[in-house]
């Protein structure tokens, strides 16, 4: 992740405010569209990708609330990371979601699929 030094002051001021909460994930690009800020994708599938970094990092399915198929998913859980068993990994050159090989392995079925938005997490303004 990138910010600007004047996004990185504006969030601040905006988390500094108690009615904002939740996950960093979303409070970023929620605070950032709420303000304004140039908003990009590193290089996915999704509409904040520009044309010319699509696909280059990381694959996924925008249309899907769980991104299934991807590379950087949190499905299907791991045993081991990139750098320790690269061939365990289909694509190459790509980045995959972080794992927890510590944690005990969840089942993709016992996982409800989440609600589909495209920038989320609570703000002070309500949608």
């Amino acid at each position: 992740m990138r910010l600007s030094r004047s996004f990185a002051l504006t969030y601040a001021v905006m988390m500094a405010d108690t009615r904002w909460q939740g996950h960093y994930e979303f409070t970023i690009p929620t605070a950032a569209a709420t303000s304004n800020a140039t908003l990009e994708d590193l290089g996915g599938d999704g509409a904040f990708t520009p044309r010319s970094r699509r696909r280059r990092n990381y694959v996924n399915n925008p249309s899907d609330g769980r991104l299934l198929p991807g590379t950087f998913t949190w499905r299907p859980a791991r045993s081991h990371y990139f750098s320790e068993q690269p061939e365990a990994f289909p694509q190459p050159n790509k980045l995959y979601h972080p794992i927890k090989p510590d944690v005990e392995r969840w089942e993709e079925a016992s996982v409800p699929e989440p609600p589909n938005r495209a920038v989320g997490g609570s703000s002070p303004r309500a949608h």
